[in-house]
């Protein structure tokens, strides 16, 4: 398994390599695409796969997993950030989404996803140096801490009360 693609996009221009944190006042049509290599269980057998990730500033909590192969998509899953990057250095999560790393030999090599469904279980593995870099790009864009201020949500909730309150 090893990373393909990553690629930051600000509206139409297109960069590769790692992008520096943005301004809030330009953020929010930010998207971050990145593509590796990983495996989905079907069965007992591991099957290779393309895993697609997609981070879009303006939702910041989430990060969009799917997964494809030559001949067909396997799924597609929107997972908290806040979760993958936890499943980086330990298990975490629970009840219906649990990630963590996968060691062979003492050396971490992959991360299995694994995402509880009505329908049965999906268990997807990725390279873990992937995940990583891809994870780091979305914080360069996005850091910790900063994700309410981006999504304005604060603001217009308190725009919307203030006129509520008013018309009284």
């Amino acid at each position: 398994m090893s990373w393909n693609t990553v690629s930051a996009q600000r509206n139409s221009y297109r960069r590769e390599g790692r992008p520096e944190v943005i301004p809030n006042e330009y953020r929010g049509n930010e998207k971050l695409d990145g593509v590796a290599k990983g495996a989905i269980s079907q069965g007992a057998e591991l099957v290779p796969c393309d895993v697609h990730l997609r981070f879009c500033a303006n939702n910041p909590y989430v990060v969009t997993v799917s997964t494809s192969r030559s001949d067909t998509d396997c799924g597609k899953w929107r997972l908290s950030r806040d979760l993958l990057s936890a499943g980086l250095t330990g298990a975490a999560g629970i009840g219906a989404v649990a990630v963590e790393p996968e060691a062979f030999d003492g050396l971490v090599l992959q991360v299995r996803i694994r995402v509880r469904e009505l329908d049965g279980e999906s268990l997807l593995h990725i390279d873990h140096r992937a995940l990583l870099q891809y994870l780091e790009y979305t914080h360069a864009l996005v850091p910790f801490g900063s994700e309410a201020v981006l999504g304005g949500i604060d603001d217009a909730l308190d725009s919307a009360l203030d006129r509520i309150l008013d018309e009284d």
